[in-house]
């Protein structure tokens, strides 16, 4: 199978592999095949979706493509891994350190800087989440990933606020795969990320039509960001933030990161699987 050649793919970053799809002719992509499709039978796509928790499917690519996207997608969820680790306080110091140090060296790939950037700042961290400790292990020599932990806990009100208000205006969607792909899109694209810095700077309003741009394709996409944003307007009008108040709330959260957001946003932990080992991610 050539390069050039037009398939279908499942791509995994998880596994760190794909299946190629040619007509009813089924191929496996990984480290282990030297960069050759191996010949595959469904029962064997079967244990590949089991692993593949991540799975994206692609139509009317080629191997070459393919080849790239597993990569990237192999390298973003090792950069999701690493970064978890340096906020687990659960785990050793050295381990922590050596996690930043080689997540810092992978921002050379531009897209694995944002995809991270776009991610935590679509959902609130667990209030065990030790940024403190993150930020302290960056040092001098991860100036980038610094910034990035920094950023993410400056914004904790508006990730928290962005978060809770799209739950209640995407609950419309009956269709949980429908409301899976919209909110992955809105997540990858980096609409929670833009409008939690719409908030930030009380510019909310100046944003909403890039969203509507970037998700209008989508079935009910318009009535869904409409009444997202009109509660986040009125939540952000109720909270009055200003900048006094933030610097408040910012040194509030450096000194304590306390379970007082958890009551304060009606906090539920869900458990992120990274490899096997359950972490708690996300309120």
């Amino acid at each position: 199978m050539q390069g050039r050649i037009v398939v279908d793919a499942i791509i995994s970053g998880l596994t760190g592999s794909a299946v190629l799809i040619e007509g009813e002719y089924y191929s496996l992509l990984d480290d282990t095949s030297e960069g050759q499709p191996v010949p595959i039978s469904t029962h064997h796509i079967r244990a590949f979706l089991q692993n593949a928790n991540d799975a994206v499917f692609v139509e009317n690519t080629s191997l070459d493509a393919v080849k790239a996207q597993v990569s990237l997608a192999y390298d973003k969820q090792e950069a999701l891994d690493l970064f978890l680790i340096g906020l687990d306080q659960n785990l050793s110091d050295e381990l922590r350190r050596e996690a930043v140090k080689v997540l810092e060296a992978s921002f050379n790939n531009i897209g694995i800087y944002t995809y991270l950037q776009h991610l935590f700042f679509a959902r609130p961290l667990a209030n065990n989440a030790d940024l403190t400790g993150a930020i302290s292990f960056c040092n001098q020599q991860a100036t980038s990933l610094a910034a990035l932990y920094q950023s993410v806990r400056d914004h904790h009100v508006w990730i928290s606020m962005t978060w809770e208000h799209w739950n209640m205006a995407s609950s419309v969607l009956n269709d949980a795969a429908q409301h899976e792909a919209m909110q992955t899109l809105a997540i990858e694209s980096g609409v929670f990320y833009t409008i939690v810095n719409g908030l930030a700077i009380g510019k909310l309003s100046e944003v909403k039509p890039s969203i509507l741009l970037q998700l209008q394709h989508l079935p009910t996409a318009r009535q869904i960001i409409s009444d997202w944003f009109e509660q986040l307007e009125i939540c952000a009008a109720k909270e009055a933030i200003v900048p006094t108040r933030v610097a408040l709330i910012k040194i509030f959260i450096d000194s304590t990161l306390t379970r007082s957001w958890e009551n304060r946003w009606n906090a539920k932990f869900q458990t992120f699987s990274a490899r096997g080992d359950n972490i708690v991610l996300f309120i």
